[in-house]
């Protein structure tokens, strides 16, 4: 809630999840309340984005990135 990046990129990847339509879930997860699990999946800042497949990390995103750059890993890793 506090984070600057976070919000910027929240709608960001809510509408490709609505426009990709069941493509790829969403999980939005506060690093405040969550922190263990941060740790065990290596992130040391945010926002970061990380898409798996059939459970393993396929790509990671540090900071921004914009629409089409995220369209393109997902549609690489469909």
């Amino acid at each position: 809630p506090w984070c600057a990046p976070c919000k910027k990129l929240s709608p960001i990847v809510e509408n490709l999840e609505q426009e990709m339509n069941g493509t790829f879930k969403l999980e939005k997860i506060n690093y405040d309340d969550n922190k263990d699990l941060a740790k065990s999946n290596g992130v040391v800042a945010i926002p970061v984005l990380i898409l798996y497949k059939d459970g393993k990390e396929v790509w990671r995103q540090n900071g921004l990135a914009d629409k089409a750059t995220i369209e393109a890993a997902i549609n690489q890793f469909k």
